[in-house]
């Protein structure tokens, strides 16, 4: 009897330990996938962060550069989409309404030596 007790209560450990391991699933296929701005190295903006959202939910993006910027405009280009925060850095946090289903959001950057740089993000529902 209790080799049997000793059996199931290893065999549940196991199931559980597994069925958990499942729950930490790489997830960075809801994320942007292209690859980073090197500073100092051409002209570059690249705008980070997921790309397959929940609506009526707010995530934040970045926006790195390869040279420092002196103005960088967040814009909403399509979607039911709003910029809550983050206007002129290089983070804001962005909005996706309870109508969301497709969109796309640009950042404007200049350089403070004058270069130019526009990046834009197509986003879904998940």
């Amino acid at each position: 009897m209790k080799k049997i007790k000793h059996i199931l209560i290893t065999f549940l450990i196991l199931f559980l330990s597994i069925n958990c391991s499942r729950d930490k699933a790489d997830d960075s296929y809801l994320y942007d996938q292209d690859e980073d701005c090197v500073f100092g190295v051409a002209t570059c903006c690249d705008i980070d962060g997921r790309i397959l959202v929940k609506t009526n939910t707010s995530y934040i993006y970045t926006n790195s550069t390869s040279f420092d910027y002196s103005t960088m405009e967040w814009e909403v280009i399509s979607g039911d989409i709003s910029i809550v925060d983050g206007q002129n850095t290089n983070e804001a946090t962005i909005h996706f309404g309870n109508n969301f289903i497709t969109g796309v959001i640009r950042t404007k950057t200049t350089g403070i030596e004058g270069s130019y740089c526009e990046n834009t993000l197509e986003i879904n529902k998940l």
